[in-house]
């Protein structure tokens, strides 16, 4: 159900002692990229950008008219998309190493073309709470739904600049392994 105004549900015990067994890691925090992730995003930009290469030169050899305004609209295309998932990639690697860390809640998941979208919201140190969209994939070890509570990485300048690790980021946090207890 969606909702404009989504209910702020209390934490449990065990996202609270999640949330600050990051909050005390030292910054910057250790970051690690998934393996299978990285293989999977570099294989797709590469094979993006050869069916681009392709194209764009089957575009060339039958230059007319018609082409040459395709090639103005197509050429920058791929460009455009490549240094907006490098700078996607890279801000997310920023926001776990030195972001803020606060407890979000999932108030709606809906299915896309492109895979689940979770919407949920946070609230940051100074108080005031941010309601914002973020993919879901299957990067995720678990799937998140409804009154979900999801760890957000966030700039304390402007949480529009966000990051959440259960959605479609490659990143992950080291956190120091807990002691077994007997």
């Amino acid at each position: 159900m969606f909702t404009l105004f989504p209910e702020t549900m209390h934490p449990t015990p065990e996202e609270l002692a999640m949330l600050e067994r990051i909050a005390q890691l030292p910054r910057p925090r250790h970051v690690f990229i998934k393996k299978s992730v990285a293989a999977t995003e570099i294989g797709g930009n590469i094979l993006f950008t050869i069916a681009w290469f392709y194209i764009s030169v089957l575009i060339w050899k039958g230059r007319n008219s018609i082409t040459d305004i395709s090639l103005i609209f197509w050429l920058p295309l791929v460009p455009y998309i490549l240094i907006g998932n490098a700078r996607d990639f890279f801000q997310q690697r920023r926001l776990l190493e030195q972001g803020e860390v606060a407890l979000g809640r999932v108030f709606h998941v809906r299915r896309g073309r492109h895979g689940r979208r979770i919407e949920f919201s946070f609230q940051d140190n100074s108080g005031r709470i941010a309601t914002a969209l973020a993919r879901d994939s299957s990067y995720s070890i678990r799937k998140v739904g409804e009154g979900s509570g999801v760890i957000v990485f966030y700039d304390p300048a402007n949480p529009e600049k966000r990051c959440v690790t259960s959605g479609a980021t490659p990143w992950e946090v080291k956190l120091p392994s807990v002691p077994e207890s007997s």
